[in-house]
């Protein structure tokens, strides 16, 4: 038995006994009545997302990822038998809103842990708050070590959970698109932001291992709806190829019009997020999105693994992910579609905690230092270095058919 004082020692042994009894009780409630001394009380985790204003496609399906998790958690039983109770916070798309809320999440919510933001701005921002806090952070943004942020800062209570969406996506580019077709002049749209601006970097350097040349650049302002004037001046250069660094949701779309509206077959890549029946409406039909090429869906991720002990994990996960969201309720195309980074840092964070047996923050920051991992294709390898580090992601490329209907992708 743990104490937390001292006990006034009885006359009797039936005093002993009562008074033992009663510093138990009060030990229970004051030090923690579960394993390694925690509150018996739920575990909570607040979720700092973008539900409105120009990022709303990513947070809004992030939050139905973490939400979809925990209830199957929750199902079973709970974490370390504790229910996980999700608090939703909406930054509104504002990096300052979002360091805003992550103290909230803390002082006011009485968080454990955090989850998000889910952009890189909005993360940049948010990040600095989790470590002066001392409280675990698990981002949803894509990338890391580009978001202005210190050494100290990248290496403190503050994780990824998702892998650098935009560079990943540039490299399927080369090697799906431009090494087999033999393009070699380059053209790249980007949004202004600390996630979009790196794509110049991540293609100039591409192109000096493949063999080919950035002819044209242009960014644009997140939450922009008139692309036209930058497309033109991609186009004036004579690109083979333009590729995208978009936000995913309004930014994308804006950017497809604009340059359909002024070429309408030349090849547009990697289109992230852009399977969506909503995304595909809204750009104006398949018809628009002919020769657009999109990061796949979870379901042709799935469907075209080789049925290999090496894919088996990403299957399981897979097959979890989707029996969850449909416990949920969440059946929809877009919502099956769009969870998958809010369920693998939910994971992510749980598996740390049941790791480390423990809620303490010290505790699930060790763990998540040295965190191997696969979940939903993501090959987690962490070290106190290198809180990034991937050693694969298994995706996937799609084509919009005439019809609306998705199909994989092959090279050649």
């Amino acid at each position: 038995m743990r104490w937390c004082g001292k006990v006034e020692p009885s006359r009797s042994a039936r005093s002993r006994w009562l008074a033992a009894l009663g510093a138990a009780l009060l030990t229970t409630a004051a030090c923690g009545g579960t394993s390694g001394g925690q509150a018996a009380g739920p575990i909570v985790v607040c979720v700092d997302a973008a539900l409105s204003g120009p990022f709303v496609q990513l947070g809004q399906y992030d939050v139905v990822g973490v939400k979809a998790y925990f209830n199957a958690i929750n199902r079973k039983g709970g974490l370390l038998g504790r229910k996980v109770n999700v608090v939703v916070e909406n930054d509104q798309s504002s990096p300052p809103l979002a360091a805003t809320l992550a103290r909230k999440c803390v002082t006011q919510d009485h968080a454990n842990f955090i989850l998000g933001p889910e952009e890189t701005s909005s993360s940049a921002a948010a990040v600095p708050v989790a470590d002066a806090l001392q409280t675990v952070m698990i981002g949803m943004q894509s990338g890391w070590n580009m978001q202005g942020l210190t050494q100290p800062q990248l290496h403190s209570y503050a994780f990824p959970g998702y892998y650098n969406v935009f560079y990943q996506n540039d490299l399927d580019t080369v090697l799906k698109l431009i090494v087999p077709r033999h393009y070699t002049r380059i053209a790249v749209i980007q949004d202004a932001t600390s996630g979009g601006l790196p794509n110049e970097g991540y293609m100039r350097t591409l192109g000096k291992q493949y063999g080919f040349e950035v002819v044209a650049v242009q960014n644009t302002q997140p939450g922009q709806t008139n692309d036209t004037p930058q497309v033109l001046a991609l186009l004036a250069a004579r690109p083979q190829i333009i590729v995208l660094g978009m936000t995913p949701g309004p930014d994308t779309t804006t950017a497809i019009r604009a340059i359909r509206s002024q070429d309408p077959s030349i090849p547009i890549s990697e289109c992230s997020g852009c399977w969506l029946p909503s995304f595909i409406a809204a750009t104006g039909g398949p018809a628009i999105m002919q020769n657009v090429y999109l990061l796949g869906s979870i379901q042709q991720l799935v469907a075209s693994l080789p049925d290999t002990p090496e894919n088996h994990p990403t299957v399981q996960d897979a097959k979890a992910y989707l029996a969850a969201m449909k416990a949920s309720g969440y059946t929809s195309p877009d919502e099956i579609n769009s969870a998958l980074i809010g369920w693998a840092a939910a994971e992510e964070l749980t598996q740390a905690i049941r790791t480390a047996r423990s809620t303490a923050e010290t505790a699930v920051r060790n763990a998540l230092q040295h965190q191997k991992l696969d979940t939903v294709g993501i090959f987690w390898s962490r070290t106190p270095q290198d809180y990034a580090r991937i050693t694969k992601v298994q995706d996937v490329m799609a084509v919009v058919a005439p019809d609306g209907n998705l199909q994989v992708y092959q090279a050649g």
